[in-house]
């Protein structure tokens, strides 16, 4: 059973290599002079490493300016007479704020490639080709609409922005980025690895085409493969990970706060634990017996080894486990408040509506207001809560209407509406509270508030790390930022919050240079020993 459990097969010249402080070498601009804003000096650091490497990664810690390094090193390449047109691809919610930094930067001639429809959209994009904009700026869902006409011009520098949208190389928008002809490539992202080594392989991939050879030969030489679930070569663990971190290091640029920006706020973590009640203790203990019952039906079924004649496991079977992922969104879902399921409309959680009573409480709910109710009471201006959930974002905002007025962001509102609540929420001193759910989760700059909570907390530590980089960033004038995740005890809460230092672990093993890597990788070779193995 290898549920739990990470395999790490290295060799001592790995092990010996991991040690060593991977840094590019590059030399350094010194004539900022015509940025109508100067950047910092790790900035100019970054301008200089991109403008030097020509296509690479800055994949900085959240918060420390990734816009300004690319759009500067494509503006040094444009001084160098190189560059001539730069594409800029970033996420919807953000085709604006670039506008706003170039012009306020550079004053660079900029176009949004935007549009009621697809015909003003194509109206627009052919304006910034064939007119004298430097920079046009377009979604990732354009590119994918009108990759058709855009892969039949090629542009001198193509920027992606939260280049970890590219993580899989099998999706449309991958394809469809990948598809278009540039001289230099720019990824920016503060979460350069997500989930697993083979993300990071589609972005350096993108950015240095070859570097890691082929896939086939990348997946042999790094990742571990075993059977489980009844399926085949199912990734259970990495291998080489020191050797695949000097492959990459002069690529890529990593800095985090606490080696470049000093001046920033410490952030403090706190974590708040919250017991069920009776209502929702029984409704999350059918839920869990019922999704355990199913793992041990697939685990039987493997073992009987019932596959079909190709090898597969049979189409049946293969529904089941899918079911898998609904009960583990009922789980989330009725640890955050049993009304999630009352207002679902799959299947699956009308089967558990007969067992939430009515006028059912959620004890996290009554935490988070008397939270905030605190906090606004010792006189916190601007608070910021995170939630996956759309439906108890409208939960939340109904019960903290009544301390303050509520701004809000989700996937289903525009740009333009979205920047309007961000405004809104900075601006207007009766609004205390901004609820997001992970739409607002890439670019926002909301550093004017000190205190975040994650009402629930994401499997993925990327993008834990990407809402705490939302309130702190450069800019921010508090002394400390207070990071507050919301935990319900004896649920899936607390092995999401297992599982979000695992992957962190993962994290800092291939991409960091601290001492966190050093002790785990001492420990490993410490454990190595004792056990006399060779892993």
């Amino acid at each position: 059973r290898y549920e739990d459990m990470t395999a790490w097969h290295t060799t001592i010249e790995t092990i010996k290599g991991i040690h060593e402080v991977l840094i590019p070498e590059f030399p350094m601009l010194d004539d900022f002079s015509d940025f109508k804003l100067q950047p910092y000096e790790f900035q100019q650091q970054g301008i200089s490493f991109l403008t030097h490497i020509g296509s690479g990664i800055i994949g900085d810690d959240m918060g420390l300016g990734k816009t300004v390094q690319t759009m500067g090193a494509a503006h040094m390449l444009w001084k160098q007479g190189k560059v001539k047109k730069i594409l800029v691809i970033c996420p919807s919610s953000l085709k604006y704020q670039w506008a706003t930094e170039i012009d306020k930067f550079l004053g660079h001639k900029n176009i949004v490639i935007d549009g009621k429809n697809t015909k003003e959209k194509k109206i627009a994009f052919l304006k910034f080709v064939n007119g004298d904009y430097l920079f046009g700026i377009a979604n990732y869902e354009l590119v994918r609409t009108m990759v058709n006409i855009m892969k039949e011009f090629h542009y001198d520098v193509i920027i992606a922005d939260e280049a970890h949208r590219l993580k899989n190389r099998e999706s449309i928008t991958y394809k469809a980025v990948n598809s278009l002809s540039s001289t230099y490539r720019f990824a920016s992202t503060g979460t350069p690895l997500q989930n697993n080594v083979e993300e990071l392989y589609s972005l350096v991939e993108w950015v240095q085409p070859g570097l890691l050879g082929k896939i086939t030969e990348f997946r042999k030489r790094h990742i571990v493969y075993a059977s489980k679930f009844g399926r085949r070569y199912v990734p259970i663990g990495y291998k080489r990970l020191g050797e695949l971190r000097r492959k990459i290091s002069p690529y890529m640029l990593r800095r985090l706060k606490k080696d470049v920006a000093k001046d920033l706020p410490p952030m403090i973590f706190h974590r708040r634990d919250v017991d069920m009640n009776n209502a929702q203790a029984s409704l999350y203990n059918k839920i869990q017996d019922d999704f355990l019952s199913l793992l041990e039906e697939l685990s039987s079924q493997q073992v009987n080894g019932q596959y079909d004649q190709d090898g597969n496991w049979i189409e049946e079977k293969r529904k089941k486990e899918d079911q898998v992922l609904g009960f583990l969104y009922m789980m989330v879902a009725s640890s955050d408040h049993p009304l999630l399921l009352q207002m679902g409309q799959s299947g699956m959680s009308k089967y558990y509506q007969d067992l939430i009573p009515e006028n059912v409480k959620s004890p996290k709910l009554i935490e988070l207001v008397d939270i905030c109710k605190d906090r606004i009471e010792a006189g916190t201006h601007k608070i910021v809560i995170f939630t996956q959930f759309a439906k108890m974002q409208t939960l939340i905002s109904q019960e903290l209407s009544k301390l303050g007025k509520v701004a809000l962001l989700n996937g289903s509102m525009s740009s333009a509406q979205r920047q309007e609540q961000l405004e809104t929420f900075r601006d207007d001193p009766e609004y205390k509270f901004f609820v997001l759910t992970d739409a607002g989760n890439y670019g926002l700059n909301i550093q004017f508030a000190n205190t975040l909570i994650n009402y629930d907390c994401p499997w993925n530590p990327a993008t834990f790390e990407q809402r705490a980089g939302r309130v702190h960033r450069i800019g921010s004038t508090h002394t400390v930022v207070d990071i507050i995740s919301l935990v319900t005890m004896g649920t899936i809460d607390e092995k999401i919050q297992e599982t979000l230092e695992e992957k962190r672990r993962l994290g800092e093993v291939v991409i960091e240079r601290n001492e966190t890597e050093r002790s785990t990788m001492n420990s490993l070779i410490s454990s190595i020993r004792k056990k006399g193995k060779t892993a």
